[in-house]
């Protein structure tokens, strides 16, 4: 005797779950919708959609319920399925063999062109495991969505453009020839790009919103409850007026920092008919991105980003790859730094990137904790308690600021925060004409070491008072990749009268620290800044910087300076010689250096490690 398919589809759910996937059976999604399976994988959100027997008509039937799943944006990718006829019992289930078919946003071909195939359960499992290495190739989407954001400022007028990166107080950028005998290029379209580059990350984390919708409500809201869908928003007559409704709703909820920045961007151009035509075609890509993109994991997302931003880079910045991020805060964060396990030394810990640009090294150090911690369950605490509590950054860019806070929000989107210790910095010439230099600010003791931090565009603080940092908290972790930027290019942005000012800024802070810092590139002040930020006890710095300080005779004072207050516990370098650094879009050689403080007499220094270094790397250090 048959039983009803929801049966069917508990007895698989329990099946797969004992199989090691995260696997639910009649899922409510809300207004009424329900998915037949759903699974958690890598931050994927799979649908399996199923029907009884192997009939045209039940195969027809189950691509239509699993497209219609990826068509309402409930699920990134989903698996048709169909039981055979007849099943009495969970034992029959569990020997049979199924039909199934992928089904993704990125292809979706009529249902006589759908290749079924005939597996068993645990053949099942494997084809859900290999899912998210499926939905596409990352550098080939940050093409796509780069073509997309040039596109959109292609239709803008010079004036458009200039409002634009005025409203999101973007610097215009040096005209350049695409060839000998062509006209200059727009002094803003770099600007203007990293400006609908706001608008596309904020319409992907409203996508990402979308399929939480059901379980996520404001604390206090009065009205109606109904923020379109992003998919909605990119196809309506007014996608500027759409988004920006959306997004106010989505900030009754929270996400400041991410809305807010980008409803400050559709503002800035409302009326504009071009303009709209350009959020069509970046929010057309945005989603794309997020149904390619499994779960936008932050090691393939910050790959897209850098690639974009280093197509409209402006400020000499280099952006940390993810793979190296990942590795540097994983030599950083022992297994034994607490106990991963206790909630409140988890809130206790302070890990701060005083150069954070799009959080990438701040987002490894918080999937280290979160690993660290996914014995004890409850990630969704984890989560809160890293975002508000326990990571800091500061950059000068307010794009870079935006993607930082969009990344970090995408650790659990489902979450609500009360904060986030995300701040942008000045770098330049203040309204009393004086010289800030970013985090940098924090060194100089004789004006209480405070940089001057900048509200996001519409006003939203994320702190309540400028009081509140004034002096940076102590840090258990210091982890960077500071921009060592040459004298030559550093403040190029700038006019020269406030570009002669930076400098003697910088002469100013950095003539007064120990250790003789060198003033070719600004990464000697960074490391200064993080002896003064870590610890006195058991602080860890973990920092990116060119091979050559290693061995420079100009950074000399600087390896100095590290010894005297630090042991060098861990040296990482490349000896791959087609790729020798470990930032986006750069071919300088590179390292990854962990230093801890020293431990205090008689316990002995332990010996430095050295991962792919040469010895005799090790020997000159120092020296």
């Amino acid at each position: 005797m048959s039983v009803y398919e929801s049966t069917l589809n508990t007895w698989l759910a329990a099946d797969l779950r004992a199989r090691g996937l995260d696997a639910r059976a009649e899922s409510g999604q809300g207004g009424g919708k329900r998915l037949d399976v759903e699974i958690a994988l890598d931050g994927l959100k799979i649908a399996l959609e199923a029907e009884q027997g192997f009939s045209a008509t039940k195969k027809a039937s189950a691509i239509k319920d699993a497209d219609s799943r990826l068509r309402d944006d409930l699920a990134d990718c989903a698996v048709a399925i169909c039981y055979p006829a007849g099943l009495g019992a969970a034992a029959e289930l569990a020997e049979c063999e199924l039909l199934h078919a992928l089904r993704s946003h990125k292809e979706r071909p009529p249902a006589k062109k759908t290749s079924w195939k005939r597996d068993n359960i645990s053949q099942l499992v494997s084809v859900i495991r290999k899912i998210p290495d499926q939905l596409g190739d990352p550098d080939e989407i940050a093409n796509r969505l780069s073509f997309s954001l040039d596109r959109a400022v292609a239709r803008l007028s010079e004036s458009q453009k200039q409002d634009l990166a005025a409203c999101l107080d973007l610097p215009a950028g040096k005209p350049t020839k695409i060839e000998p005998g062509y006209a200059l290029t727009s002094r803003f379209n770099q600007a203007a790009k990293r400006a609908m580059l706001v608008v596309a990350t904020a319409v992907m984390f409203h996508s990402q919103l979308d399929k939480h919708r059901h379980i996520i409500k404001p604390r206090a809201f009065k009205g109606d409850w109904s923020p379109a869908r992003a998919s909605q928003c990119a196809e309506s007559d007014d996608p500027i007026g759409a988004f920006s409704q959306a997004w106010k709703l989505w900030l009754a909820v929270d996400y400041k920092p991410i809305f807010d920045t980008a409803r400050s961007a559709l503002q800035a151009l409302s009326g504009s008919h071009e303009f709209a035509a350009a959020v069509r075609v970046v929010a057309r890509a945005s989603l794309q991105v997020t149904r390619n993109i499994v779960g936008l994991r932050h090691d393939l997302l910050g790959r897209i980003f850098h690639k974009v931003l280093d197509a409209a880079r402006y400020d000499g910045s280099f952006y940390t790859t993810t793979a190296a991020a990942t590795l540097l805060a994983n030599l950083a964060i022992r297994d034994d730094l607490i106990d991963w396990s206790d909630s409140g030394a988890i809130a206790r810990l302070r890990i701060t990137d005083p150069a954070c640009g799009t959080g990438t090294l701040l987002m490894a150090a918080a999937e280290r904790i979160r690993d660290l911690t996914s014995a004890a369950g409850n990630q969704a605490e984890v989560s809160r308690l890293l975002i508000e509590q326990v990571l800091t950054g500061y950059d000068v860019n307010l794009t870079a600021t935006h993607l930082a806070a969009t990344t970090l929000g995408l650790l659990s989107p489902t979450t609500t925060f009360e904060r986030m210790k995300i701040f942008r910095a000045l770098l330049g010439v203040d309204e009393n004409n004086e010289a800030k230099l970013g985090s940098l600010e924090f060194l100089d003791a004789g004006k209480d070491g405070q940089p001057r931090l900048l509200p996001w565009p519409t006003g939203v603080e994320q702190i309540e008072t400028q009081a509140e940092v004034a002096q940076a908290e102590a840090a258990d972790l210091v982890i960077m990749n500071p921009p060592f930027t040459r004298d030559s290019l550093r403040h190029d942005q700038f006019s020269r009268a406030q570009e002669r000012k930076l400098k003697a800024r910088e002469k100013e802070l950095f003539d007064k620290l120990e250790g003789g810092i060198h003033r070719s590139h600004n990464g000697g002040g960074f490391l200064a800044l993080a002896d003064k930020i870590a610890k006195n006890e058991n602080a860890t710095i973990a920092v990116v910087l060119p091979l050559v300080g290693a061995t420079n005779y100009a950074t000399r004072e600087m390896r100095i300076y590290l010894a005297k207050k630090f042991h060098i516990d861990t040296i990482v370098t490349s000896h791959d010689p087609t790729r020798i650094y470990f930032s986006e879009n750069t071919s300088i050689g590179e390292m990854l250096l962990v230093c801890r403080r020293r431990p205090p007499p008689p316990n002995p220094t332990p010996p430095t490690n050295g991962l792919q270094g040469k010895t005799l790397l090790f020997k000159n250090f120092f020296f």
